[in-house]
């Protein structure tokens, strides 16, 4: 059974942080204790010189979250309170739900998307349920089975607008 510790760091130094105690703890050799340290970042993509370019946003500053095997030895707990930029344990562990809400912002995470198995006509009536037209009405236009993909068509002041949408963000009429 593992679980996962909060650790307070220094704001903006994540990575190094990481890299660092995870050298320490491969030259000490008892890497197995730890089974991986995590620090979620959020994509954004700005506007520089006329262009796109992506850049990553530290989602918690100064934090950074560790999961642990059960029984840690006091040699794990030094090597990372003594490494360089870090401050302590926040005391507690954090629980299934809370460290899942965490977890859909790093790289190595995949969220299971929701996939609705209705199928649908076309000229079908449908409710928009998720997206930027929730709750509008819409008519199914073409509908992809294989891909769980549909094209519906909403009106938007008084013009009809072609939307492509996953089978999970629309309902059936009643």
């Amino acid at each position: 059974m593992s679980y996962w510790c909060i650790l307070r760091i220094a704001s903006n130094k994540e990575k190094q942080i990481i890299e660092q105690i995870d050298k320490r703890l491969v030259s000490a050799k008892i890497d197995k204790n730890c089974i991986r340290m995590v620090a979620p970042v959020q994509k954004i993509e700005i506007m520089k010189n006329g262009k796109k370019v992506t850049k990553t946003k530290s989602l918690y500053p100064g934090y950074m979250y560790i999961e642990f095997n059960e029984g840690y030895s006091k040699e794990l707990y030094e090597i990372i309170t003594t490494s360089n930029h870090v401050y302590g344990f926040i005391p507690g562990t954090l629980t299934p739900s809370e460290i899942e809400n965490i977890l859909k912002y790093t790289d190595d995470y995949k969220e299971k998307e929701i996939v609705s198995d209705e199928k649908y006509l076309i000229g079908e009536k449908v409710n928009i349920i998720d997206g930027p037209f929730t709750n509008y009405a819409a008519k199914v236009v073409d509908f992809h089975e294989d891909k769980k993909r549909l094209k519906v068509s909403v009106t938007v002041f008084g013009r009809d607008t072609s939307v492509e949408l996953k089978t999970s963000q629309v309902k059936k009429f009643i």
